[in-house]
């Protein structure tokens, strides 16, 4: 089995350690972060509270009737010909 943590010659190891210090986050940050949080809350809680007029609307006005669909009459003058594709068709 071969040994990973040997280099090969001429190339150069990368340092083990972390280079960079941790990132210091400070009050103010947090603040503006939670403040453009802040709207997606109060939109939610407004979303909830029109669903649950809606629902309270709907309750009392009852249920509404279905729009009538419009059907197409049959003319008379096309029962013959109607008839006799049909005929064929057989």
């Amino acid at each position: 089995m071969t040994d990973l943590t040997k280099t090969a010659p001429g190339r150069v190891q990368a340092p083990t350690t972390p280079t960079r210090e941790p990132a210091l986050i400070t009050e103010q940050q947090v603040l503006f972060s939670t403040a453009a949080v802040a709207p997606a809350k109060t939109r939610r809680w407004t979303d909830a509270v029109a669903s649950v007029a809606d629902a309270v609307r709907t309750y009392f006005e009852g249920p509404t009737e279905p729009a009538r669909r419009h059907h197409p009459t049959r003319r008379a003058y096309l029962e013959n010909a109607l008839l006799a594709r049909e005929m064929d068709r057989l």
